[in-house]
Formats: structure tokens, sequence, C-alpha cells
């Protein structure tokens, strides 16, 4: 299935889907068709403050309903070698199995110990209004979603015992970048923005989230081609279950983005509606990052939520 927009012609739709043919080999619908980032010095590297020490935690129990589900998700995940089976670490940590919209489970790990002994990096990511600077006034949209996309680099040979979890059935590492420990997204914004570096005017790059804008419409299947080619190149993944083609307006990181601009999505508003006040200070520090995403579109914000950053305050 491929989600395009309404708004192709039938010539436009007949040119995409030969493109769409053409590159088929970045698309990955199962576990077994994941690739690996290239080149393989693209790879992710975990360092430690010099005080660090390992932990272990201890084994956790698990609701025996989900028990079938958790151990097929690591069979899938061992199948497909982003995890090894490992005898020995000093370093080990719990699963947390989270439910994902479609009613299957996210294999994520509790790695709190780690991510407190580790250095933070700071290459940043990309803001947000310079993405609506490029788009506004774009004709075409392409938002583009990657496959299991931390799995797809590498972890160092020498790093992988220090992402070991735990589970009743054995331990495992990781041999790629798993979700949930300092510093990924980091290592994957600077593996997209090398792979994609010399094709800015056309897209907007936000971890593994791809944007393909054109001002022209009849540019658009070139600004494609382009970035499918270096999809390929460079090894990585599309999931086309989550990739929307050829739209006028489409969804991106909270907002409703087309060539006037953005505004908030809907649904985030309705989701900041149904917040519960806080009621202490960390719930302070929750409530205020969930709703610090309309700084933007609320005239006098500071003003407004100056009894918050009060709160918050040591």
């Amino acid at each position: 299935m491929v989600n395009i927009g309404k708004c192709c012609s039938p010539k436009e739709k007949r040119r995409f889907f030969t493109l769409f043919k053409k590159y088929s080999d970045v698309l990955a619908y199962y576990y077994d068709e994941l690739k690996s980032f290239q080149p393989k010095e693209m790879h992710h590297s975990i360092r430690l403050n010099q005080d660090a020490k390992p932990f272990r935690q201890k084994q956790r129990p698990y609701n025996p309903k989900i028990t079938d589900t958790i151990k097929e998700e690591v069979m899938n995940m061992l199948n497909a070698r982003i995890i090894f089976p490992i005898h020995h670490s000093t370093w080990v940590a719990n699963i947390v199995p989270v439910w994902k919209k479609n009613g299957k489970i996210r294999i994520c790990v509790d790695f709190h110990n780690l991510n407190q002994a580790s250095l933070k990096d700071n290459y940043p990511l990309p803001i947000m209004d310079h993405f609506l600077q490029g788009v506004i006034e774009s004709e075409i949209l392409s938002l583009l979603d990657g496959f299991l996309g931390y799995n797809q680099i590498k972890v160092v040979e020498e790093d992988r015992a220090k992402i070991t979890f735990t589970m009743p059935w054995g331990t495992f590492s990781y041999s790629r970048m798993p979700f949930g420990i300092i510093n990924v997204g980091a290592t994957f914004q600077m593996a997209m923005e090398l792979a994609f570096r010399d094709l800015k005017n056309c897209i907007f790059i936000y971890l593994d989230d791809l944007t393909v804008f054109s001002k022209k419409r009849g540019d658009h299947t070139h600004h494609l081609e382009q970035v499918l080619a270096r999809y390929r190149k460079h090894g990585i993944s599309l999931n086309p279950k989550k990739c929307i083609f050829r739209v006028m307006e489409g969804k991106l990181l909270g907002h409703i983005v087309n060539k006037h601009g953005a505004h908030i999505d809907p649904e985030r508003v309705r989701a900041i509606k149904a917040l519960s006040l806080p009621t202490s200070k960390k719930g302070f520090h929750s409530f205020f990052r969930k709703v610090n995403f309309l700084r933007h579109f609320v005239p006098e914000f500071a003003e407004l939520t100056k009894h918050i950053t009060t709160m918050m305050k040591p």
C-alpha cells in the first residue's frame, strides 16, 4: 500500500509509480529487510564519564499475558541481527514493553543508569523555523519515514556490551543503535545530514523524518528521485507504510505544514487540553515541556506561563 496525495493527476501518478518501482529496494516492510547505514565508518560510540561505574539492574517480572508477544519481538530483532546473545556484561538493564498504535509491542530498555554515566553529545537538532522558511510557497510535499531508523546504524563493537538487557529467556546486547540511550538522536541526525548534505534546497531532515518539498510542482519527481537515490547509496531503509507522497499539506512534528506556513495540529491541541493540572515540581516540569510547544503560536506566552516557570525554580 502506498500513501499518495489525491491532488495527483493521472500523469503524475504514472511517473510516481514508475519511480516507486525503480527504487523498491530502499523500502522495508519486515525486520529481515533492514539494511545498515553506509559507509561503515558511520557508527555510534558510547563515551562514559571518568567516574562511571557499571550497573546491573535486577530482573523485573513481566505481565504473563504479553510474554509471547515480547518473545516474538525479541526473536524478530535477533533474526535481523539487531541484537545478539551475550553471556557476560557489567552493564545490564531491563526491557520496558511499550504498546504501539498498531497494537504491537515495541521493545524499549531502561537505560537510565547508562545515560547518567554517559557524556552528552552537543550535535544540534534542526530548528523548526528554518524548515518553515524553506517550505513556504512549496507546491508539493512528500513526508518520508525511516524503517526502524536508529537500528540502521551500527554500534562500535567495543561498546556493545554496555547496551545489554536481560529477560527470563536470556541476556542480549545491541549491535545496532537502540532507542532510549543518550546521543543516538545526535548520531542519526549527523549521519542523515552527511548523506543528504548537498540536497538542502529541497529537503528538511529531523532524525528519521525527511520532508521533500518543491516550489514548482513539476520538479517534485526529480527531487524525489534525488532523495531515493541517496537512500539507496547509503543503505537507508524507508517504511512505505508511514511515508506520504505528493501532498499539498501534511503533518510534521506536531504541525500542519503547507505552502502558507504551519499551524498546530488540532490533535496536539486536544492532547494539551486534556492534561491534568500539575501538583508537584516534577509535574510542573512535565506540564511545561508539553505546553512549551505552543510558544510560537500564543501571544505573550512567557507572561501567561510565568507562574509555571516560578513553580519550576529550585
